[in-house]
């Protein structure tokens, strides 16, 4: 949740939709920021007149991203998959975006392949 000023509230980290698409078979995709596992390292709480909010100090540490994949004709929950970074927005049917800041002060932009394969279950 946030302030009236965009500001986090102190002590949690919420998850924030990032994007959703419709592939050309059918499926949905949707990708999730969601807190890391150890965010509060990431983050420290600061404060000002109007009170305490969480200022996040390394975003891609503190997030991680959901992508989910719904058959939009059965409801199905096809994939469920964390990445352990903050993943921005689909840019194609296969690609989705993510940055990086360099010790040099630069900001790098990844580009990432997404695909969706069927493993057949193992029998016994």
């Amino acid at each position: 949740m946030k302030d009236a000023q965009g500001r986090r509230l102190p002590g949690k980290l919420w998850p924030t939709g990032k994007d959703v698409r419709e592939d050309d078979s059918g499926r949905l995709w949707v990708a999730v920021s969601v807190p890391d596992l150890e965010w509060p390292e990431f983050v420290t709480i600061s404060g000002s007149i109007e009170g305490e909010y969480t200022e996040i100090l390394d975003h891609q540490r503190a997030f991680d991203t959901v992508i989910e994949v719904i058959d939009i004709q059965t409801g199905a929950l096809l994939t469920s998959t964390r990445f352990d970074q903050s993943l921005y927005t689909f840019m194609s049917d296969d690609e989705i975006v993510s940055s990086s800041h360099e010790e040099d002060g630069s900001t790098r932009v990844h580009v990432w392949r997404l695909s969706l394969q069927y493993i057949p279950p193992v029998e016994y």
